[in-house]
């Protein structure tokens, strides 16, 4: 499911946002995006700023399934640039 553009258009970039009230340290995050994220030895994801982490091009449905999995409804995805 790719998002909808005008003809020759990119689809926006994405940014995977981590609720860090919610989040539990499950791991999903890591298991969908391993190459952007890292874990602490208790399963908490590292490096993760504020802004979220860009979602690489061709890992959006991963990301996607990632938020949907999130036993702790911690993720959620975004447009990047987007406040």
């Amino acid at each position: 499911m790719s998002p909808r553009t005008r003809a020759g258009a990119r689809p926006a970039e994405q940014v995977l946002i981590i609720d860090w009230a919610r989040c539990a340290g499950h791991g999903v995050c890591a298991a969908a995006l391993g190459e952007r994220i890292d874990l602490d030895r208790w399963g908490y994801p590292t490096g993760v700023t504020t802004r979220g982490v860009p979602v690489p091009e061709g890992k959006a449905d991963a990301a996607r399934l990632a938020v949907v999995s999130c036993p702790a409804a911690a993720l959620r995805l975004r447009r990047a640039g987007r406040a």
